[in-house]
């Protein structure tokens, strides 16, 4: 809907340039100042939302007959709308177009003659050919608003602007004189000194126009942080399925630091660790850091559940026997039964040191690990005690039985043969260690233990069976002391000896006699 104003009066208005206001309001007085040069017309302007349009005698659309020849005049305008605008109302063509201005000026003066208006500026001038109808109007490019009450222009801490640079976003407008903003003054400053607090601080100005009128304007500017608190990335959390992990502890060793405020608050924004904790996997705390002037930081600090816990082993880990038994280890190790909490798949020991000796009396010892797929250990000592509780045996040692290697004696004809060397019944011989039964083919010396148990008393026997190659005992026909020519020539030579010495034993004889 348009509006078609006439009265004029003083105004402030103010340019938005991006301050925190809490209400806009549209600006009632028309700003636009009107002075005759020469001449004299019924000028006025209509509103139509941003747009102020220039009428003449009553109506919008210029045309010749808007300005009367007869009647030339030339008109100075003023606005705080600094972009005035010429278009064809019939076809909405811009003709003419001037931004940033001080004044604009319409001469008809030339209207009679030479069928044009005069449109001059302070910076150029422009011939209107009057053989159209146009609608002239200014428009408010500078997004110039009214003041609203309880106004507050916002400024960083960090970085405020100086009063005067705040100030020059006002814009002081007369009904008579137009723009004076040059002539506003400071009545009351309490925003200098303390430009660098947060804080809301009052600034009062005037301006007064030639005719003594006086306008006083009040506001606040509130002092911001705008810069939020810098916060050191917080290192990834490791811990065990088995801990619960205080998140309190977590706030207390988040850094940060703040370019104005001391303290700052540092609380969980969200979080889907507690729930989780006992379960392997990786979870997220949001935490948010505060610095109590609207500035606020999400970090986020990452947890991963691991599992840290090595599995168990159970089963003997303490053996005691006797020297004369012997204990299969790998069957021992296939007894124990491995548990672990988190990693379900079959864990077998393995062996890494073994020093246990069959037979053989003293201590050992048997290691075994287990590890999981999380590469945790675990370890068990195996202690072995070997006992030696037999008393030592005197044992009779009988002469040795040779024997061939194709003669193999049985373990009774071994017992006929020690009985008949020590004269026993071979009823009460028993062989308790036998070498030779194993080894009855193989030339060797071989050992044979025999005990012999009569009432109360044991006797222990021992006897050794030499077992030699066939050859070794065969005659050779080769080798026959009657074949064999060192013989007959040994024999001759004893012979011949024998005779010589008789002969000589005779002839001393006779000799004698």
């Amino acid at each position: 809907m348009k509006k078609y104003i006439k009265s004029m009066m003083i105004i402030l208005g103010f340019i938005f340039t991006g301050g925190l206001v809490t209400n806009v309001y549209a600006i009632e007085n028309p700003p636009v100042h009107f002075k005759f040069i020469e001449g004299y017309a019924e000028i006025g302007v209509t509103k139509d939302t941003d747009m102020y349009f220039i009428n003449l005698e009553g109506n919008d659309d210029i045309d010749h007959q808007s300005f009367h020849e007869d009647r030339p005049f030339i008109i100075e305008m003023k606005s705080l709308y600094q972009t005035f605008i010429i278009k064809n109302s019939t076809t909405n063509e811009l003709i003419y177009q001037m931004d940033d201005f001080e004044y604009i000026q319409l001469d008809s003066t030339s209207l009679k003659t030479n069928q044009t208006i005069t449109i001059r500026t302070n910076q150029s001038t422009y011939e209107l050919l009057m053989n159209q109808t146009y609608r002239m109007y200014f428009i408010n490019h500078r997004r110039l608003i009214s003041i609203p009450m309880n106004y507050f222009a916002t400024v960083d801490v960090d970085h405020p602007p100086t009063i005067d640079e705040i100030n020059s976003r006002f814009v002081a407008w007369d009904n008579q004189e137009g723009d004076i903003s040059e002539r506003i003054s400071i009545i009351t400053d309490n925003y200098t000194d303390n430009k660098h607090e947060l804080g809301d601080y009052q600034v009062v100005l005037s301006i007064i126009d030639v005719a003594g009128n006086e306008t006083r304007l009040t506001y606040m500017i509130k002092v911001i942080d705008n810069e939020s608190p810098k916060v050191v990335p917080p290192e990834d959390i490791y811990v065990s399925y088995k801990t619960l992990l205080d998140l309190n502890d977590v706030l207390e060793s988040i850094e940060a630091t703040d370019n104005h405020a001391t303290n700052l608050e540092i609380s969980i924004d969200s979080e889907n660790y507690v729930v989780n904790y006992n379960k392997i996997g990786t979870y997220t705390v949001e935490i948010m850091v505060d610095d109590f002037a609207g500035n606020a930081v999400i970090v986020v600090q990452t947890i991963h559940v691991i599992d840290d816990v090595a599995p168990v082993i159970e089963g003997i880990d303490h053996y005691r026997i006797s020297v004369d038994e012997s204990l299969d280890i790998q069957k021992i190790i296939n007894e124990f039964v491995v548990f672990d909490e988190v990693d379900h798949s079959v864990i077998k020991p393995v062996i890494i040191s073994n020093n246990y000796i069959p037979f053989t009396s003293g201590t050992f010892k048997v290691v075994i690990q287990v590890e999981d797929n999380a590469g945790n250990f675990n370890f068990l000592e195996i202690n072995i005690e070997v006992y030696d509780d037999t008393p030592p045996i005197f044992y009779l040692n009988l002469d040795q039985i040779v024997t061939s290697s194709s003669s193999v004696m049985t373990d009774l004809e071994i017992i006929q043969s020690v009985a008949k060397k020590i004269n026993f019944d071979i009823e009460n011989l028993m062989i308790t260690h036998n070498e030779y039964s194993t080894s009855n083919q193989e030339a060797g010396l071989y050992k044979v233990l025999l005990s012999s148990k009569n009432d109360s008393n044991v006797s222990y026997f021992q006897i050794m069976i030499r077992v030699i190659e066939d050859a070794q005992i065969e005659e050779d026909p080769n080798n026959s002391i009657l074949t064999n020519p060192w013989t007959w020539t040994i024999m001759g030579s004893i012979t011949v000896l024998t005779g010589i010495g008789v002969t000589l034993f005779i002839l001393k004889k006779k000799s004698i006699i």
